[in-house]
């Protein structure tokens, strides 16, 4: 039996995953306090921008609902901009983001 600690941790899901996940772990377990999403409607475009304590990069997919279909946004930089094309939207429309919400 071995014990391991958070960084073998770490260093297992980068290599399950195959990329590096250290900046995910360092917002979700080092810091106590949870990222925020900032949105906005712009020009008929969906503007986007993870807010995180530390301005720590963070790059998070966000999931968006765009006229009645679920779509994953990649957020390079911790930005996006989804065209909307008249379409409805829902951010996050199950829930799946752990984040800290206005009013909490």
């Amino acid at each position: 039996m071995r014990l391991v600690d958070t960084e073998d941790f770490i260093a297992l899901v980068n290599d399950v995953v195959g990329e590096r996940c250290d900046w995910f772990f360092e917002v979700y377990v080092r810091r106590p306090a949870l990222p925020s999403l900032e949105h906005e409607v712009q020009d008929g475009a969906l503007h986007m921008r993870w807010v995180v304590p530390g301005g720590l990069r963070f790059e998070l997919p966000v999931p968006v609902e765009l006229g009645g279909d679920l779509i994953r946004v990649e957020m390079p930089g911790g930005q996006a901009v989804v065209p909307l094309l008249g379409a409805r939207f829902v951010i996050d429309p199950k829930k799946w983001l752990l984040i800290n919400k206005p009013g909490r």
